[in-house]
């Protein structure tokens, strides 16, 4: 679950908030600083591709990340 973020706090399951928290500490929060996926997975540690694509796409849903800017179309950026 994301602190701080008001009385009804979104909850992530556990690979989502591993991939949150990987983006965050890693400073991907600006379409220019986009990762690819294959660079989250890096930077996630013993989390599988498949799961952090999917987690990806869940974060993506849930508004909490973003596509990356211009000729990053495959990129991702934590919007929250």
């Amino acid at each position: 679950m994301l602190r701080g973020q008001g009385k009804s706090p979104m909850t992530l399951n556990p690979v989502e908030q591993k991939v949150y928290d990987a983006l965050k500490k890693a400073g991907v929060t600006t379409s220019d600083k986009a990762k690819k996926v294959d660079d989250i997975v890096k930077l996630c540690g013993a989390v599988g591709k498949g799961q952090v694509a999917s987690a990806i796409a869940s974060l993506t849903s849930k508004g909490f990340a973003a596509v990356g800017g211009p000729s990053r179309a495959n990129a991702y950026y934590l919007k929250k």
